[in-house]
């Protein structure tokens, strides 16, 4: 739904994001309305949903740079890929399956992501 009928919706103190595929105008237009944050995504193909767009990392590290918003990057994220989203400057990654699929368990698998934060110098989750 539009930003502003999920904001009319949920009122003033609920969180409201808006996912924006790879469109950096429309983050924009998203921002400039209120979105507390902006999804971009998906950035590898994913076992969740079928991906309608394909985002790369410089568009993280564009926004990142010349924004205030915080995103989140989603779609397909694991350990072993999620890398250059976090130097890019992704404030959150959205993962299902690299936590709750995860042979070790959901406790290895966020262990493992916080490895990966450590290494970009980013706060652990």
């Amino acid at each position: 739904m539009p930003y502003a009928e999920a904001r009319r919706l949920l009122g003033p103190d609920r969180i409201v994001g808006v996912t924006c595929g790879d469109s950096r105008h429309r983050a924009l237009v998203a921002a400039e309305a209120g979105a507390d944050y902006i999804a971009f995504g998906a950035f590898f193909p994913s076992g969740t949903k079928a991906a309608k767009h394909r985002a790369q990392p410089d568009l993280v590290r564009d926004w990142s740079d010349t924004t205030v918003v915080p995103c989140v990057a989603i779609g397909g994220i694991t350990q072993e890929n999620c890398g250059p989203l976090v130097e890019a400057g992704a404030d959150f990654l959205a993962v299902i399956g690299a936590i709750w699929s995860y042979p070790r368990g959901p406790r290895a698998a966020v262990s493992e992501f916080n490895d990966v934060f450590a290494r970009y110098g980013r706060a652990a989750a």
